[in-house]
């Protein structure tokens, strides 16, 4: 891999366009199917990967369209946790609280497939992300 002494990067996440945010609410009412919701949140993976290109970035990230947040994500992916009220956080930004109930083990992969997926849209590298 070639890169610059000094590769730039971001920290991971990007902004959810407008309408991948009303997707989500639709999504956990209940008023659009899940296929539906992967279909928006690889769109906007696709507009964020093709942007880092236009501007010259060397190592690319997936912009984390596929989480709502930094934690509940992963504690939906993994064994052992519930999904509690609400926490405000960052502000005036609310998410659901995690809670562990049982002893926590892997269920299944949890970014491993999103970072294939934003690797196949650039031949740049794409760094994976895990919190």
């Amino acid at each position: 891999m070639s890169l610059p002494l000094f590769p730039t990067t971001s920290v991971g996440s990007f902004p959810k366009p407008d309408y991948l945010k009303k997707a989500r609410a639709q999504a956990s009412k209940g008023e659009i199917p899940a296929k539906k919701l992967r279909e928006l949140e690889e769109r906007a993976t696709r507009e964020w990967i093709h942007f880092q290109e236009e501007i010259g970035v060397d190592i690319l990230v997936d912009g984390e369209m596929y989480r709502g947040d930094m934690v509940t994500y992963f504690a939906e992916t993994l064994k052992g946790f519930e999904i509690s009220g609400l926490v405000r956080s960052y502000g005036n930004r609310y998410y659901k609280k995690p809670i562990v109930v049982d002893e926590v083990k892997r269920a299944k992969r949890d970014t491993i497939e999103w970072y294939e997926f934003a690797q196949s849209l650039t031949k740049k590298p794409v760094k994976g992300m895990l919190t």
